[in-house]
């Protein structure tokens, strides 16, 4: 009998655990199994604000520095569309093909009755040394409304004269035109979306664009409140970014011009691995970053903006038009267009907005509603399902009244970033993204987005040999969890450009404030000798300087004094940083806070007109 009911238990337990099995092997096929990332107890769960601190971990500490420190808002959040006028002509795209609506009503607003119109397409310059500047326009072929002709480029200008030849209306335009894509390729996995947004420090951003902020927070996009600056100006920030490489290589490798460096950015590296390439900047008056290397002579990505830009761009009530439309309005739209069109396909798109951002006076507000509008399309449309969004800039404001404060300091070395990761990835490589999720509270630089690029492009082809950013060893991806004991030096960032300090305020007539500000002044007319200018010209001997503000902070066993200072004549102003070290002292870094020194306009170079005040010599017939 009890060996009758071991046999029962026993059959019974197999059919159980026979039950169970499939059962299992069922579900876990129906419904996978969760990745679950154990998160270690030395990190916290939420990255926790601060209310004195924007970072503060052993390596650095960056004070709070907003609190005191607000960007005004100028206007209103939405600027109206028609302020670069109305649009009477339309062009439409499909099946290869382009039709022209006339909206005649809007048309007689421009005092054109009987009126006839014409289209051109328009190229990059095939003239040697104009390539970057100027533009190849086809002949102008007449058309009336409803006429449809083959799209053979990607930029369209129309021009609409009444019966005596007068010019009464003119506009652009830029339609996508897609590539041919290998249907049998194998689509990379990830994608690549940049944003960038000129002279946008992290306070700048929550002050002035207040709609996009709330969205980013309703979203959980990451957001790096310690991102710093490793160089003055958008040419090392930027290309630090796209090349891994720091500004004294970049220079030395793109001296003889861009295309001569081409093969370190990193677009570069996405288009050999099958993604369709895309560069946009707005502001062609405004030198772009590639103008200090004479521009591209062929375009550097398969889809290439500046061409458009150069129709014709104008500035009207604080609005750069081109033609009848922003030019920022031109950008999201052929963005947003570029990204839904290569979803599926891979793509890496870099677009970069100066207009409403790039000056003191400008107003970021009149981006904000579009901004959201564009993230929202895109994630709506599900292109970030598999899309990464960089967000970001490459530094604070540099000049004008925003930069007399002491948190200026702060303000001009602590650029934006914020990076949307895609959900899919985030399930994926769970570990990867808490990663960068506790990097929000790190130390980190451009030379990290680099190595953050080059990893998203191996998890995403494995194909493609990326070389890692050799201007900093030991800075590395932002997958990989930052040490809170780095420093501005492990990051690759210069004594002059750290802001991992507290400053103590320093007295107008202490000894030291005094030295500093002598030993700056000798250092800047030092400068102003060696600066070459036009004939009967020459630069003014600085004089006079009138202190602002003198703080200093301590670093093993250096002092650092950071003061500004108006000097005479016409008054600019200078912030300079001095080390010293016992009784020696030396300038680190000296650089204007005056917006663009427009009384510099007679020196040869023109990285020497924020050093030269020009004088010209009475009597002199070569003045200029």
């Amino acid at each position: 009998m009890f060996v009758h009911r071991q046999r029962y238990l026993l059959w019974t337990l197999i059919v159980i655990s026979g039950t169970f099995v499939c059962y299992y092997n069922f579900n876990s096929k129906m419904f996978p199994k969760r990745i679950i990332f154990k998160r270690p107890r030395h990190f916290p769960l939420i990255i926790i604000d601060n209310k004195d601190y924007l970072l503060n971990t052993p390596g650095c500490q960056i004070p709070n520095y907003a609190k005191k420190y607000v960007y005004r808002k100028i206007g209103p959040k939405v600027f109206p569309d028609t302020v670069c006028g109305r649009r009477a002509v339309t062009v439409f795209e499909k099946n290869n093909s382009i039709t022209f609506k006339i909206d005649e009503k809007i048309m007689k607003t421009y005092y054109a009755k009987n009126f006839s119109c014409c289209y051109q397409f328009a190229t990059q310059s095939k003239i040697p040394g104009h390539e970057h500047d100027q533009l190849d326009y086809t002949n102008c072929s007449n058309f009336k409304n409803g006429t449809s002709v083959e799209f053979l480029e990607e930029i369209v200008t129309v021009t609409c004269r009444t019966g005596q030849s007068k010019i009464a209306y003119k506009d652009a335009y830029i339609i996508l035109k897609k590539r041919n894509i290998d249907k049998n390729a194998k689509a990379p996995k990830w994608n690549i979306l940049m944003l960038g947004l000129d002279t946008m420090s992290r306070v700048r951003f929550y002050d002035t664009l207040p709609i996009t902020a709330k969205y980013f927070r309703k979203y959980r996009w990451l957001d790096y409140r310690g991102y710093q600056k490793v160089g003055d100006n958008t040419l090392p920030n930027l290309m630090t970014v796209l090349t891994g490489l720091n500004i004294s290589t970049v220079v030395d490798k793109c001296r003889a011009g861009s295309l001569n460096c081409f093969n370190y950015f990193i677009w570069n590296k996405f288009k050999e691995a099958g993604y369709t390439t895309c560069y946009g900047e707005e502001y062609v008056t405004c030198p772009d970053t590639f103008s200090t290397f004479k521009g591209f002579k062929t375009n550097p990505t398969d889809h290439y903006m500046r061409t458009f830009f150069l129709t014709d761009e104008t500035l009207i009530k604080q609005v750069l038009c081109t033609r009848k439309k922003p030019s920022s309005t031109h950008l999201l739209n052929y963005a947003r267009s570029f990204a839904t069109t290569y979803k599926d396909n891979g793509f890496f798109g870099l677009f970069w907005i100066n207009s409403y951002t790039h000056n003191p006076f400008g107003n970021p507000s009149f981006l904000d509603a579009e901004i959201e509008s564009f993230f929202k399309t895109l994630y709506n449309s599900h292109t970030l399902d598999n899309t990464f969004v960089i967000f970001f800039s490459d530094h604070g404001t540099r000049y004008g009244n925003m930069r007399i404060p002491m948190e200026s300091y702060y303000d001009d070395r602590l650029p934006m970033l914020f990076i949307w990761t895609p959900k899919n990835f985030r399930r994926e490589y769970t570990g990867k993204y808490y990663s960068s999720y506790i990097n929000q509270a790190r130390l980190i630089t451009p030379y990290d987005l680099h190595h953050t690029l080059a990893d998203i492009l191996k998890l995403s082809t494995n194909t493609i040999n990326v070389t890692t950013a050799k201007g900093c060893k030991q800075c590395s991806s932002l997958f990989q969890i930052k040490s809170p004991y780095r420093t501005c030096a492990d990051a690759g960032v210069s004594a002059n450009w750290c802001s991992c300090h507290n400053m103590s305020y320093v007295r107008g007539n202490a000894s030291s404030t005094q030295k500093s500000l002598q030993r700056a002044m000798i250092y800047l007319n030092n400068l102003h000798k060696n600066i070459k200018t036009k004939p009967c010209s020459s630069c003014a001997k600085f004089k006079h300087p009138q202190l602002l503000r003198s703080h200093d902070y301590h670093y093993e066993n250096k002092t650092y004094n950071v003061i500004a200072f108006i000097t005479s004549p016409h008054r600019v102003a200078y912030e300079a940083v001095v080390e010293t070290i016992g009784t020696v002292s030396a300038v680190l870094s000296l650089r204007t806070i005056t917006y663009y020194n427009s009384r510099g306009g007679c020196v040869i170079n023109g990285n020497h007109r924020a050093y030269c005040v020009c004088e010209y010599r009475a009597n002199c017939s070569h003045k200029t």
